[in-house]
């Protein structure tokens, strides 16, 4: 089966589900394991969110602050991955952080 993987803000209690990060409406987004995480758009995503330039929405949000890639195999971290996942302290920014990147980058392809 494998593990899987959310990118947690650490400081605003936020999130990134891959599987929910969403082009249009109704698809279904990237898988959560590492390997396909890596090919997908989210290292593109991070640099969006990371950025020390805050010029369109969410765009530099994460700049300067606390991020992990949390997996739910890992017992370290097992409890956070379901925090994370499971409480309303978290909020889960996929749908919102997608508009805007695919806005920006002006493509909606994979």
């Amino acid at each position: 089966m494998g593990q899987y993987f959310v990118i947690a803000n650490m400081d605003k209690k936020e999130f990134i589900d891959p599987h929910r990060f969403t082009c249009k409406e109704g698809e279904t987004g990237f898988s959560m394991k590492l390997h396909h995480i890596c090919r997908s758009r989210m290292a593109g995503v991070l640099v969006f969110l990371l950025t020390t330039s805050n010029y369109y929405g969410l765009m530099g949000s994460w700049g300067n602050e606390r991020i992990l890639v949390v997996g739910d195999e890992n017992t370290e971290y097992y409890d956070l991955y379901l925090d994370i996942i499971h409480k309303d302290e978290w909020r889960d920014i996929s749908h919102e952080v997608a508009k805007e990147y695919f806005d920006f980058v002006s493509d909606c392809s994979a």
